[in-house]
């Protein structure tokens, strides 16, 4: 190589080297503005108290009304999406907190272990439960929140 084209080869590096730190900055335009957060994750508990869900005319079956809600469905029937005929609707307002069909007998009754104490009655006996469910299965009837 010749003296004279090793100079320009430096040379074409150094320019090189020394415009790959420029930064190009576009005026003109608005400015970019990051879009707004939308709501958080929404966590639902684990219990199975199916609902009928309906979204722009779909609907759905859920396992409870929170993860319904969760998903942008209104909650417009308790227990599955029927298909032969529509959903009975219900009264908008929270659900109780044991929405389940009623224990059948001779067919075992599966509770939650969740702790939100009830009162029941059965006959002329009056007794508190960690739950409706557990009061329900045992064919009490709730009338009261907390315990007796």
């Amino acid at each position: 190589m010749t003296p004279i084209i090793a100079k320009l080869a430096g040379v074409g590096m150094l320019a090189l080297i020394a415009l790959s730190g420029c930064v190009v900055v576009e005026e003109g335009g608005p400015p970019y503005r990051p879009p707004p957060p939308g709501p958080g994750p929404t966590v639902c508990p684990q219990i199975y108290a199916p609902v009928c869900g309906v979204r722009r005319g779909d609907r759905e079956t859920f396992p409870n009304q929170c993860t319904a809600e969760a998903r942008g469905f209104r909650v417009i029937a308790d227990g599955e999406c029927r298909r032969e005929r529509p959903p009975i609707s219900r009264p908008p307002g929270p659900r109780p907190p044991y929405g389940g069909p009623p224990p059948r007998p001779g067919r075992p009754q599966v509770c939650t272990r969740e702790f939100a104490p009830v009162c029941a009655i059965r006959g002329g006996e009056r007794r508190s439960f960690g739950n409706a469910c557990s009061a329900v299965s045992e064919g009490f009837r709730v009338v009261g929140q907390g315990g007796c």
